[in-house]
């Protein structure tokens, strides 16, 4: 295996090297030890080749290996039982369910395998015993019957960080085969040196699923097997949706509960780093934590004995306790779920030690008792947690067990058990990871299908009757991977397994050559049992359907069944009966609303045994316009002759019609601010690719695209697609603005839809307008309503991910804490991400994050800066960033950063912002004459502005009209400032205009009146050099300074951010006399866009001594 790191630190150097982009090339040779692995332990089936599917990446290559023989026959046996000759003759009932299921059961005794193969010990006999079982006869599941005095176990060795065990019982010994010793050892144990399964020994990935029953008698082995077989074919249907977790406290410094780690479990999600799928929603589950209130073994046994389907636990156990039981208490009149009364259950355990069968362990008391639990996946050695969160190999192989089933559609036992450990192979490496990827074993039947809903009834076709020496039978249901046994005279005479989807073409293991009526025995997930029977014909005749061919010369002549199209069938039949079948006619029906058989009957004349009677055109159909494409149409045909005899057979036709799907919604903002989300204000292009994944021609196709906000205009709703053809694509194109007045992180929901003929498309795609973010770039915590709890208050701080300021926790004593805290509403689902870093003390000091009070994940050490997204539902919520510290030590710098926090749709109000325009007013104005000029006050925040304006001085030649005005959100008011010169004597007048905002707020405009007897011209010089302000303030992205110089003066005008740094020199430069302005468009000397935040600008001169500082508020 190979492990790559892309972010690299140096300790000595204090270096940290990060590689954004990795080639890895691969060059793969034929070797003698490859060849041999391929030859016996590759198989080319259709399991196999989809479980390679999940593992690798460059699944492509899978078709460049050659075919194996792979085709079922009677010397093949997929079920290996493995027990003593004692063991064997208490088995025959388990064995012949096993076979009634549709397994070829092969038992074999300790005693033939010491006898027929040679091994280091029994324990590698009896592996090179399943090893020649897997490339000879076609093992798949392998059940060891026993304990390990009549089954012998396999010792690894792992030591884990000191924690160190030479004989840790582990089923994989059995499971891993394919193994070539290189060494003087054997396989596992290369180098001899009696440390089975170091890393370089070690086979990771199991070629047959094993399970054990670990039974000391026949007493205990009888109750074991009738559990198995109770619970897979008669199971209580009102317990199978009843499931109990079970958390226990693991560690009181830091307090660590069983409950949150189970949590995770029944949810699913993303936690430290690893998404998995939850329980399903028609799950009933309860839960025992002692996080929430105690509770006792009692409430458990309860529980267990009225009607469970699973359980799933942690806490601190040990081979003689578990779940608060002790060995003593296991027992059937503390559990009394019988089977009958209420289900069998299956536990997991993350416990220490309950599976260490090399001892009288608590999980072989639960299987090996009448009543109680069926199967029990546990550990034979430690578990591990971690203290304070739930970062541990162990979770991370229960949630893999779990999401096994739930997310990949695994579900029998020991295959999902195999699942959740090879998921993360590669971190086997790591020694805790790999104590408890060994010690993970079941013992129950490995081949036990989890109920995880009520059943319900299988849809099955298959013939009725077929003739002696048929060797191929199809079947057609609608599990996938059903598996399908024939039965005659109570003997086995073929199974199968279906694909994916549930269809399967059986091949018996030798030609049906005896009368006798077959027996039909269909399993599968979640679904009743299927018994049914096939008739074999002998001694007259017997005629059922063989072929057709699509005749479509009215239609697109493609030999298919399109939709829309008239159809004739070319028709074939067979008479698999010995004697002739005369004057054959035959008429097909069918009770699916998308056909229309307008001929319905043919006639064939006469059938001699073993032949066929072909039908040009013999019946004729019209698809409907709007059939689903790849529907499957069941059509009856009732054959008939002269005599009136009678027989039913079918066939299916699978409809080829167009079928559409639309990728993501693409914003193409390049003429706005290119950010890839439509901002208020904005105009941009929303393209939306289209593709018909179906299998026929589309009509010619329409879209058409619309929001759910008035806020939200199109140029137009509609965008041509033409006719797309087989896996053609086309994109939607539309033009699309969002009004300025649209609040900030509106969510608007866009629903599109592509219509063709009869063929409707619908799809949705929500996208937030702007984004809200919190980026602590104001220097302060005042852009949102934050809140301190804790210890100590959180900090403005330097070292951001993005910008110059991010938020840290503060200073902490041992045993504290610091929060940072926020109540939101929010007004839609969506998203919250931030980005995070830790500095800690690992393993005892974290940064925690919660939704509403539930820890959603921990970190701790030194964690680099990464993003962190969670879903949230539309309502309110609360969120918190808590910094924790244990008793004692110290590590790291001792604290948590967190940046860039990018909300969902908030219904947070936000408040207003005053935006005055110009921000000078510099008239000229003759003498006795009146002058008007606008000045616009906008509101580029939310809620109401309620502002007022007010003229600085007791000055008689300035007015304004209105006064005072409320602006909405997005909205405008103007302003209208009246100069009057009547009775002027010529001069500069200067004044100004105050703006407040109601909230503290306020912008002054400075006013100049120029006044002259005549034309006053363009050189008017201020009275005296002054920087009057910039405007718009706040901006986004440029705002323009105004100043004046009275005198020619060198000026130098320079931005900072709020540490003080030098941003941009905006001039440093000899300028003349007179009124000034300059644009800054938000960019640093080096040309890079600034973050949002506040800025200041300092303005100097060198011949008046002239000095100001002013402050601006970037927006982005």
């Amino acid at each position: 295996m190979l492990n790559v790191f892309p972010l690299q630190y140096n300790p000595v150097t204090g270096e940290l090297a990060f590689y954004s982009e990795i080639n890895v090339s691969i060059q793969t040779a034929v070797s003698a030890e490859s060849q041999n692995a391929f030859q016996k332990f590759y198989r080319s089936d259709k399991q196999t080749s989809t479980r390679l599917e999940k593992l690798v990446i460059n699944t492509e290559a899978i078709n460049s290996y050659p075919s194996m023989d792979n085709s079922r026959d009677v010397d093949d046996f997929e079920y290996i039982i493995i027990t003593n000759s004692n063991f064997l003759a208490e088995m025959d009932d388990f064995i012949n369910f096993k076979a009634g299921q549709g397994y070829h059961v092969l038992a074999k005794t300790t005693e033939e395998i010491y006898a027929e193969y040679s091994g280091t010990d029994i324990a590698d006999q009896i592996r090179n015993f399943i090893i020649d079982a897997y490339q000879n006869l076609g093992a798949e599941y392998v059940l060891l019957a026993g304990d390990i005095g009549i089954v012998p176990h396999r010792g690894f060795w792992v030591d884990a960080g000191g924690t160190e065990d030479f004989n840790m019982p582990s089923d994989l010994y059995y499971e891993g085969l394919d193994r070539v010793g290189t060494g003087s050892g054997p396989d596992w144990n290369v180098n001899s040196d009696g440390k089975w399964a170091e890393t370089s020994e070690a086979d990771y990935y199991a070629e047959v699923h094993v399970g054990r029953i670990s039974a000391d008698n026949t007493t205990e082995l009888l109750a074991a097997i009738n559990k198995q077989m109770m619970y897979q074919d008669s199971p209580v249907i009102d317990d199978l949706e009843n499931v109990v977790m079970v958390g226990e406290e693991l560690n009181n410094s830091p307090y660590t509960y069983g409950g949150d780690y189970k949590d995770e479990v029944v949810a699913g999600g993303t936690y430290n780093g690893l998404t998995t799928a939850g329980f399903d929603a028609n799950l009933s589950v309860e839960t025992l934590y002692e996080r929430d209130g105690g509770w006792s073994v009692q409430t458990l046994q309860n529980q267990m004995s009225n009607g469970i389907n699973f359980i799933n636990h942690l806490g601190h156990s040990n081979t003689d306790y578990n779940m608060k039981f002790y060995n003593n208490s296991v027992n059937n009149n503390t559990i009394q779920n019988n089977g009958i009364n209420h289900n069998f259950f299956i536990i997991y355990s993350q416990g220490c030690l309950p599976a260490a069968i090399e001892t009288n362990c608590i999980a072989e008391k639960f299987t090996t008792i009448d009543n109680g639990c069926v199967v029990y996946v546990g550990n034979t050695r430690y578990g591990w947690y971690m203290p304070g969160g739930t970062n541990s190999s162990s979770q991370e192989m229960d949630r893999q067990f779990w999401d096994a089933i739930f997310g990949e559609g695994i579900t029998q036992v020991s295959a999902m058990n195999n699942d959740s450990k090879e998921d993360g192979a590669s971190q086997c490496n790591d020694p805790w990871f790999r104590w408890a990827y060994y010690e993970l074993i079941v013992l129950g039947d490995p081949s036990l299908d989890i109920w995880t809903a009520t059943p319900t009834d299988m849809t099955v076709l298959y013939q009725p009757s077929i003739s002696i020496g048929t060797y191929a039978i199809p079947f057609q249901t609608d599990v996938p991977f059903a598996r399908v046994g024939l039965f005659q005279n109570d003997e086995l005479i073929g199974r199968a397994v279906a694909d994916e989807y549930g269809d399967v073409l059986l091949e018996t293991f030798e030609p049906i050559i005896t009368p006798e009526t077959i027996s039909v025995s269909i399993i599968g997930h979640n679904k009743t049992r299927h018994l049914g029977e096939i008739v074999v014909v002998s001694n007259e005749p017997y005629v059922i359907f063989e072929s057709y061919e699509v005749n479509d010369v009215n239609g697109n002549g493609n030999n298919l069944p399109d939709f829309s199209e008239d159809i004739a069938l070319d028709f074939t039949l067979q008479n698999v009966g010995n004697q002739p079948a005369n004057n054959v006619t035959a008429t097909i029906s069918s009770t699916d609303e998308y056909i229309s058989i307008t001929t319905d009957t043919a006639s064939f004349g006469t059938i001699d045994p073993q032949n066929n009677s072909i039908v040009t055109d013999a019946f004729e159909m019209t698809l409907a316009d709007n059939i689903p494409d790849q529907h499957e149409i069941i059509f009856d045909v009732e054959a008939s002759n002269s005599t009136d005899e009678t027989w039913m057979s079918y066939f299916t036709m699978t409809a080829c019609a167009p079928d559409f799907i639309a990728g993501s919604m693409l914003v193409n903002d390049s003429s706005g601010n290119n950010n890839g989300i439509l901002d208020p204000g904005e105009t941009a292009t929303i393209i939306i690719s289209v593709e018909n994944i179906g299998h026929a021609i589309s009509p010619l196709a329409v879209s058409s695209l619309v929001a759910d906000n008035d806020l939200i205009t199109f140029e137009s709703t509609i965008s041509q697609l033409g006719i797309l053809g087989i896996q053609g694509s086309a994109n939607a194109i539309f033009e699309v603005t969002a009004d300025a007045s649209i609040s900030l992180g509106t969510q608007v929901e866009f629903t599109f839809n592509v219509v063709a003929g009869s063929y409707n498309y619908f799809t949705s795609f929500g996208h937030p307008i702007g984004l809200i973010v919190e980026d602590f770039e104001t220097g302060d915590f005042n852009s949102y309503p934050w809140e301190f709890t804790g210890s100590a208050d959180w900090e403005i701080s330097a070292g951001a991910y993005e910008g110059d300021f991010c938020a840290k926790s503060g200073t902490l004593g041992n045993n504290a804490n610091a929060t940072l805290r926020i109540e939101v509403e929010t007004s839609a689902d969506g998203d919250l991400s931030f980005y995070r870093t830790v500095s800690s003390e690992i393993n005892y000091d974290y940064l925690q994050f919660f939704i509403d009070g539930a820890m959603m994940d921990q970190w701790s050490g030194d964690v680099t800066w990464d993003q962190e997204t969670y879903f949230v539902t539309e309502g309110s919520h609360i969120f918190e960033w808590r910094y924790i510290k244990d008793q004692a030590v110290t590590g790291g710098t001792d604290n948590a950063r967190v940046d860039f926090i990018v909300f969902p749709p908030l219904g947070m109000v936000f408040p207003p912002i005053m935006n005055v325009v110009p921000g000078l007013l510099n008239v000229d104005i003759a003498s006795n004459q009146t002058l008007e000029e606008i000045i616009e006050v906008s509101n580029i925040g939310g809620e109401l502005l309620d502002f007022t304006v007010a003229v600085t001085g007791a000055v008689n030649w300035l007015d304004v009209t209105p006064d005072s005005g409320s602006v909405s959100s997005g909205e405008m008011e103007e302003i209208t400032v009246t100069f009057d010169a009547t009775g002027m004597e010529e001069g500069q007048y200067s004044s100004g205009l105050i703006f407040e905002d109601g909230l503290g707020g306020q912008t002054i405009i400075p006013v100049i009146m120029n006044v002259s007897g005549t034309d006053a011209g363009n050189n008017l010089v201020p009275l005296q050099t002054e920087l009057y302000g910039n405007h718009p303030n706040p901006f986004n992205p440029t705002t323009n300074i105004s100043y004046g110089l009275s005198v020619d003066s060198h000026v130098a005008i320079n931005i900072y951010n709020i540490k003080g740094q030098k941003v941009r020199t905006l001039i440093n430069e000899k300028q003349q006399a007179g009124f000034h302005n300059i644009s800054w468009k938000g960019y640093d000397d080096s040309n890079r866009k600034t973050t949002s935040g506040i800025y200041f600008y300092e303005m100097q001169t060198r011949e008046t001594d002239y000095s100001s500082i002013k402050k601006m508020l970037l927006l982005k």
